[in-house]
């Protein structure tokens, strides 16, 4: 798996863009496990963010 961060500004917030790449052979089935590594990513720039507003990752 491949992953970029990137971050800007934009009307005085602060963005934050995730691009993910999971590549392999066709046969280990990862378009079903896509929704999962989506799943698992999302969780994580949502505690990123907590952490950033409040200091606490939940």
């Amino acid at each position: 798996m491949r992953c970029s961060f990137a971050v800007a500004e934009k009307d005085a917030k602060t963005l934050l863009q995730v691009t993910y790449r999971v590549s392999g052979n066709d046969a280990a089935g990862l378009q079903e496990l896509a929704g999962l590594v989506d799943s698992v990513l999302a969780e994580q720039v949502r505690r990123l963010v907590a952490y950033a507003e409040g200091g606490k990752p939940q």
